[in-house]
């Protein structure tokens, strides 16, 4: 299976990235009425509550849909094993909490973009890869 170019996974991760953030922006925002805090808690609650919602949202949708994310869905990419089989329970907890923790997540696309790398650290350290995917 072909390999994809970094730009369709950055804009797959700009997708998957606002709708994690439009969800957690919604729920701390709903919350924070009951806080009486400063703003440098409320934006640090955003992050926290981003990267769970991350978490659980690429965690759920490569365990359940082999690899998938509703990006990727829309850019016809996947992710796989390097040998070309589904994710398994491992590697789809390793990838959801990388890519959950923002500044490393960023870091990569960074790296990939800049240095026009097919694979990433995240693929490098769950042995996986994201092909082109036809349905």
């Amino acid at each position: 299976m072909e390999q994809t170019q970094p730009e369709r996974r950055f804009l797959a991760y700009i997708i998957d990235y606002g709708i994690a953030l439009a969800i957690a922006l919604t729920l701390v925002t709903i919350y924070s009425f009951s806080w009486s805090a400063s703003v440098f808690y409320y934006f640090y609650m955003l992050a926290l509550v981003t990267a769970a919602i991350l978490f659980i949202y690429y965690f759920l949708f490569y365990l359940f849909t082999g690899g998938l994310s509703i990006g990727k869905m829309i850019f016809n990419i996947r992710a796989i094993s390097i040998k070309d089989r589904r994710l398994n329970f491992y590697q789809s907890f390793m990838r959801a909490a990388l890519q959950s923790l923002l500044p490393i997540a960023f870091l990569n696309v960074l790296y990939q973009l800049f240095w026009h790398s097919q694979t990433s650290f995240f693929d490098r350290a769950t042995d996986t890869k994201i092909v082109y995917w036809r349905s």
